[in-house]
């Protein structure tokens, strides 16, 4: 902690701001009332934090500035979870930020932010929102439909609390005392399990749709319960999704399904209609075949395991499951169509990502790698090239979809089996199993046999 002598010349530069808080008038919102809950309340200190934050925190506070850490990493230290982000909220406006930290750039324009490098780490800093209600027309904009497309809109840090989404991610952290700075009951809602929307929850939602996803994120993430209110607008209000662009869908998508809770996000996004705004195809084939909802929960299944043993996921893996009900139930109307298996499913999965593309947009560098997937299924029944597609780059992934779709129930003749058996022999082992393979029968045409020529030698 900082020595009595910093504290004071901080505290005589932030005068200003604490006159402020100590003259109602002077603050827009009278409802909102100043916690400060000290450390011996909830045991949350200065070393759970990241250096870096502490660092970009101090030098703030030393040029004069508001600054606190704010938002989601206070939430998981109390939920008792290791923090992975660490984010600043500072009175101190974007160009401000960006001269006080060499590595530093600022980001967006529906919100502009700083981010400071330092490494590996990154601390993502943000100025104290204020009331985009204000008139100031240049610097906030709504559509038609609510949807906050510009928020440049600056205000206190009371006014910043009353402006994030939920109360457990307007929580404050004072370096300098170690207290939680708390307008909104936030730590007393994480207390009781309870994920609250601040605000009027139709219009935080219709100001920025993405919040709705967040909700079940963190609803199945945390382990909190989004109240009635909220989550009845949430239904109410899930259409609103498609107001956002395709490109940022694509991460927040990535966001709530790839976690330790991958099958109860997946669940929540079937009963809450996300997945048919997002994936409508794939919405459709699964209502038309049932079995398809297994196949992804059991994917979501895989997914955790893997991440809670440490491994990673893959965006594109992801992806490949989420649209297979859609290109799987065009390969069978090409195959209907007389189409080989290999031009079907290529013909399929152009069709599947192309019709995707309009709601959650995927960068080609992961879509060639799910149509590789989805083809290898062509191709892993033909076990007389186990070698050859044992090299294949996307055989992992495919060997892996493969046994999902297994495990959804579908019957592929111990298909799975016999390759997780193939990759754990030996190559005399591996010769073994290729020479016992049933002999396909030939659809070759035998050649025709020439007539004698009439013509006499």
């Amino acid at each position: 902690m900082p020595s009595l002598s910093v504290l004071e010349s901080r505290r005589s530069k932030h005068l200003p701001f604490m006159i402020k808080k100590f003259i109602p008038s002077l603050n827009k919102s009278s409802k909102v009332i100043e916690r400060r809950i000290p450390v011996s309340k909830h045991g949350v200190t200065r070393d759970k934090f990241s250096p870096l934050s502490l660092k970009v925190v101090d030098k703030l506070l030393d040029e004069g500035h508001e600054a606190y850490i704010v938002g989601g990493c206070i939430r998981d230290i109390l939920l008792g979870k290791t923090p992975k982000d660490f984010d600043v909220a500072t009175s101190a406006r974007p160009e401000q930020v960006q001269k006080l930290f060499r590595r530093s750039r600022i980001i967006g324009r529906r919100f502009k932010i700083v981010h400071v490098e330092e490494k590996r780490d990154l601390i993502e800093v943000t100025t104290f929102r204020g009331d985009h209600k204000s008139g100031n027309s240049r610097h906030a904009t709504q559509s038609s439909e609510g949807v906050l497309l510009r928020d440049n809109v600056y205000g206190s840090l009371q006014e910043d609390a009353v402006r994030r989404d939920f109360s457990c991610n307007s929580l404050y952290f004072d370096i300098d005392s170690e207290e939680i700075v708390d307008f909104l009951d936030g730590v007393r809602d994480i207390k009781q399990g309870i994920l609250r929307t601040i605000g009027d929850p139709e219009e935080r939602f219709r100001e920025d749709p993405v919040r709705m996803m967040r909700a079940l994120r963190f609803q199945s993430k945390l382990g909190l319960k989004l109240d009635a209110k909220s989550y009845k607008q949430l239904k109410q209000n899930i259409g609103m999704i498609r107001e956002v662009s395709s490109a940022r869908l694509f991460d927040e998508v990535i966001k709530l399904l790839l976690h330790d809770s991958s099958a109860t996000a997946f669940k929540m996004m079937m009963d809450t209609g996300l997945m048919e705004q997002l994936f409508p195809s794939s919405t459709k084939a699964i209502a038309a075949k049932p079995i398809m909802a297994k196949l992804i929960t059991a994917a979501m299944q895989t997914t955790e395991a893997r991440l809670q043993s440490g491994k990673n996921a893959s965006p594109f893996y992801l992806y490949a499951v989420l649209l297979w009900p859609a290109a799987e139930q065009e390969f069978q109307e090409q195959l209907s169509r007389k189409q080989p298996p290999v031009r079907a499913m290529q013909t399929a999965g152009d069709k599947t990502i192309a019709g995707q593309s309009s709601l959650v947009s995927i960068p080609r560098r992961f879509s060639q790698p799910m149509r590789e997937i989805w083809e290898m299924q062509n191709r892993l029944p033909q076990r007389d090239r186990a070698q050859k597609l044992l090299e294949h780059p996307r055989f992992r992934a495919a060997y892996d979809f493969l046994l999902v779709r297994e495990q959804s129930g579908e019957n592929l003749d111990g298909l799975g089996a016999w390759w997780t058996k193939y990759q754990d022999a030996n190559q005399q082992t591996r010769d073994k199993m290729v020479s016992e393979l049933p002999v396909k029968s030939s659809n070759r045409r035998r050649p025709r046999k020439r007539r004698p020529s009439s013509k006499t030698q």
